[in-house]
């Protein structure tokens, strides 16, 4: 039986990611999302639903690797702008990819206690 062996779940925050309002100094960051977006159940049900919903394309045998969709958690949740970040085969591309879009809703960062949208990487390791 084939095998979904890992998940990595990168997080991107670029709208967590901005300059302090106070500064001038145009180097100078500040890092803040509390929460950070997250999987309604924690990871572990991504996990389940990852494997209940992953169909593995019929090159199964010859491809293996990860393959990285980036998307958005919008303010309520919902998930937008997907796209392959770096990929394998078209076949494996585009199941990791309608995998992620059938995700239900999320739970979003939040930044000053309201939430924000975030961006995501998701990393599929398929073997």
């Amino acid at each position: 039986m084939r095998q979904l062996t890992t998940i990595v779940l990168t997080l991107l925050t670029l709208t967590s990611f901005g300059q302090d309002k106070g500064s001038t100094d145009t180097t100078s960051y500040i890092f803040v999302s509390e929460p950070m977006p997250s999987y309604p159940g924690g990871h572990a049900e991504m996990i389940k639903f990852i494997k209940r919903n992953l169909k593995y394309p019929r090159d199964s045998t010859t491809v293996h690797g990860k393959v990285f969709i980036e998307f958005v958690v919008n303010e309520n949740g919902s998930l937008s702008d997907f796209r392959v970040v770096k990929g394998l085969v078209d076949s494996f591309d585009n199941s990791a990819l309608e995998t992620v879009k059938r995700m239900p809703k999320w739970i979003p960062a939040e930044r000053d206690d309201k939430s924000v949208k975030t961006k995501m990487v998701i990393a599929i390791t398929f073997d």
